[in-house]
């Protein structure tokens, strides 16, 4: 206590310093893509992010094929929506590798980074000619998943703060 009491200024300004160099170094690309990379393995938070980014890669890519985008189009526009730097960079992979030829649930299963339910529904909407209509569906499912874990999560947060919220008063 003492120590805070007689060095706040410099520990104010260490966290300044501490915040300003982190964001700055979120800047550079390869640091964006590891810091986002190591949020996907966080217990709680990755399963939201991958939740978040599976949905928002499926509504893009559906609407912008149900609106007579080319699928290779929408894949490089899809990759440019995304918030996470690995969802991003599969995103542009998955484009790469449909240059090539291949279906689009090939590359999916390939990065590692949507699940399984997500490749199977994109896989049948690609062998029945259906993709819009199945990517939306997947956006469905994880947009209804993710609100269910928010509403999970902020159940279990609200008597956390409570009770922290209690002992700083007392």
């Amino acid at each position: 206590r003492d120590f805070v009491q007689r060095y706040w200024v410099g520990l104010l300004l260490l966290a300044a310093v501490a915040i300003a160099g982190s964001a700055i170094a979120l800047r550079d690309r390869r640091v964006r893509l590891t810091v986002d990379r190591v949020l996907l393995q966080l217990p709680v938070v990755g399963r939201l992010i991958t939740d978040r980014e599976t949905a928002r890669f499926a509504r893009t890519l559906s609407t912008l094929t149900h609106n007579g985008v080319p699928l290779l189009e929408a894949v490089r526009i899809t990759a440019g929506v995304m918030r996470n730097a690995a969802f991003a960079a599969a995103a542009t992979e998955i484009g790469e590798r449909l240059k090539e030829g291949r279906v689009l649930s090939v590359p999916m299963v390939a990065s590692g980074l949507f699940s399984e339910l997500a490749v199977r529904l994109t896989g049948i909407g690609e062998q029945t000619g259906q993709l819009a209509a199945m990517l939306m569906q997947v956006a469905t499912i994880y947009e209804a998943t993710l609100q269910r874990q928010l509403t999970r999560l902020m159940s279990l947060v609200t008597p956390v703060l409570t009770l922290l919220i209690g002992g700083l008063v007392g």
